[in-house]
């Protein structure tokens, strides 16, 4: 039987400091090898830092809201 490995992460809406959230996540992530990503507090925003996009190009994945 093969490992679920499911992560769920709260990304804090637009509060400040993504970009460096973001540095510290992504690395995590990748080590993490997860098969679902959930999140919440996340945008769709053109004018911000599209977060969910972001980690899913890192992961090599696509993001659903």
């Amino acid at each position: 039987m093969k490992d679920l490995r499911i992560v769920t992460l709260n990304l804090w809406n637009g509060q400040g400091g993504v970009e460096e959230r973001m540095q510290v996540l992504l690395p995590q992530l990748l080590a993490l090898q997860p098969h679902v990503v959930t999140l919440q507090e996340v945008l769709e925003n053109p004018r911000v830092i599209e977060q969910a996009k972001l980690i899913a190009d890192a992961l090599g994945a696509e993001c659903r809201f």
